[in-house]
């Protein structure tokens, strides 16, 4: 998916939303989310099960939902973030200096991804193992 954002920047980090880990022989379910521009970014997906078409969507968001998605990246970046002029206010994950991970997949990113046309919603039938 390609996310326009024409009201709020996109900020990019020295990490960002993602669930490549090494070692990965075999990944299932890849995701990332990587700012590209203040305006643009991309959602890369390959969900466990969804429709062949469409293969590539757009989304214009809005202002809450760019700030849903900087949230995302400050909790992936450790050390340093980038802007252009919309200096981000810092959130607890960030001034951490860590490179975090969501707990879950009750996320914003996560929330997109199965907003996607074409792909389902969240299979919560393995959700046991987790509790």
């Amino acid at each position: 998916m390609i996310i326009y954002s024409p009201e709020r920047e996109l900020i990019f980090g020295d990490g960002f939303f993602h669930n490549i880990l090494p070692p990965t022989p075999h990944l299932l379910n890849p995701k990332i989310l990587a700012p590209i521009t203040p305006w643009l970014a991309i959602l890369y997906t390959q969900p466990m099960t969804y429709r062949i078409d469409p293969k590539l969507a757009t989304l214009t968001i809005n202002r809450e939902e760019a700030d849903a998605l900087n949230f995302a990246v400050q909790v992936y970046a450790k050390n340093h973030l980038f802007y252009r002029s919309e200096k981000p206010a810092m959130v607890d994950a960030y001034t951490q200096g860590k490179h975090l991970l969501f707990a879950d997949d009750k996320n914003a990113v996560d929330t997109l991804i199965h907003e996607i046309p074409g792909v389902g919603p969240r299979d919560t039938s393995l959700d046991f193992i987790r509790d």
